[in-house]
């Protein structure tokens, strides 16, 4: 481990890299947001300003902002410079905040909410440019939403070209205007809530996974649906274009993942969970909503591989061009949660109710390091920019960085000098 960053006093709910790799900041129920030096896990600011538990953080791409959402019902946005107080407190929500992100230029965010809501923000104001409301009656300050006003939004997020927005509804997925909240068209024809949309790496298309069972894809521009793909057997409840857009990836409830050929829609591969690891027999747990644990998922960053978890005790790596089985991964003691791609492709790092985080050698299935230190389940892993170190989250309500790369870079000494497959000091 290279460090553990402690000083939040309840659960940390959510934590970003800056885009450069160099900081950290984290969300935490002490209501508090913190940010971290990424090299040496010193705790560089810590913003005080929500009254309740503070559900998402994210960085502007340019470093200079850091917005984040609360139970308390308002977004802020914080200079990551100085620390001072919130730089404006996006108010307008009635219920907590789910989420927030950035547009790709920082300029605007998009926050999402249990009121039904999504709102679009100028960041330099905090103005409301526009709220798009996606409940079909009222809801006050002083009711608590009913289950038959809502009408949960899927997977918010911008197009790539940061004009649009879209949002999965039930039965229906939703394009906005990002600069005036207009509808610019709806994508109709699943039967079914739509629980995962995704635009392609062009902005082009968009492709939808539902209730229903079935996946569509969709001209961005039109509406109109190009495609549907149908396979799976129980509802789908997350989709993913490939990196050069002519593949979609998706899970289901059914327990499968799959390839499709984005182009004619056939099937070209699923891979099923109900496989038997050390005598025993597993399944995936799917992604249902927004409030169901996901399999762990990541392609890497060429495009060629893809790395999967089935909430099992082995990974798998697969060719993304023919869909063969690379290799299975095998060290885990208990379930692995998430698994994640070094930007370089060379690594894979995965967390695990064992408690673990191991990297492995994506060429050859080699474990390369054990990082042991956490105390309880680790629930996510991911890779810093530069692929030099690890952010790990855990059940045991801390976040640690550790040590990806040779240990000679960080330590200024010979790999040969220090304990092997450990990733302590």
């Amino acid at each position: 481990m290279v460090f553990k960053l402690e000083g939040h006093g309840d659960a940390v709910r959510s934590a970003a890299f800056s885009l450069d790799g160099r900081r950290i900041v984290s969300g935490s129920d002490d209501r508090t947001i913190k940010v971290w030096d990424a090299m040496n896990g010193e705790e560089l600011l810590t913003l005080s300003g929500h009254a309740d538990r503070v559900f998402s953080v994210a960085f502007s791409a340019d470093g200079r902002r850091i917005a984040s959402g609360s139970d308390d019902n308002t977004a802020k946005v914080w200079d990551a410079a100085s620390g001072q107080d919130a730089v404006v407190t996006l108010s307008g929500h009635i219920h907590l905040i789910t989420s927030v992100a950035f547009s790709p230029d920082s300029r605007r965010i998009v926050s999402g909410s249990l009121d039904c809501t999504i709102r679009v923000w100028d960041v330099a104001t905090g103005r409301e440019l526009r709220m798009i409301e996606t409940r079909p009656t009222t809801i006050t300050r002083d009711s608590r939403p009913r289950p038959e006003h809502f009408q949960p939004v899927s997977g918010v997020a911008f197009s790539p070209d940061g004009r649009q927005i879209v949002g999965g509804l039930r039965g229906i997925a939703k394009i906005w205007d990002a600069s005036n909240g207009q509808e610019v068209v709806t994508l109709k024809g699943h039967t079914g809530f739509v629980n995962s949309v995704a635009f392609s790496p062009d902005g082009q298309r968009i492709v939808s996974g539902a209730a229903d069972k079935r996946i569509k894809i969709w001209d961005a521009t039109s509406g109109q649906e190009l495609i549907t793909l149908s396979g799976h057997a129980d509802q789908v409840t997350d989709v993913a274009f490939h990196i050069d857009g002519r593949q979609i990836v998706s899970v289901s409830a059914d327990n499968t993942l799959k390839w499709w050929d984005a182009a004619t829609g056939r099937e070209l591969h699923t891979i099923g969970a109900r496989d038997t690891v050390h005598g025993e027999e597993h399944e995936v747990v799917g992604f249902v909503g927004q409030f169901t644990p996901a399999i762990g998922v990541a392609i890497s960053a060429d495009g060629r591989r893809i790395v999967s978890c089935f909430n099992e005790r082995t990974i798998g790596v697969w060719d993304a061009t023919n869909c063969q089985k690379l290799l299975t991964l095998k060290g885990h003691a208990r379930e692995v949660t998430s698994v994640a791609f070094s930007p370089d492709g060379q690594r894979i790092a995965s967390g695990s109710h064992d408690k673990a985080v191991k990297i492995w050698d994506a060429t050859t299935g080699q474990e390369v390091l054990t990082l042991e230190g956490h105390i309880s389940e680790v629930t996510s892993v991911a890779f810093s920019p530069d692929g030099r170190r690890i952010v790990t989250g855990s059940n045991d309500k801390t976040m640690k960085v550790w040590n990806a790369a040779p240990f000679r870079e960080v330590f200024g000494e010979d790999l040969d000098s220090l304990p092997a497959d450990t990733g302590d000091k």
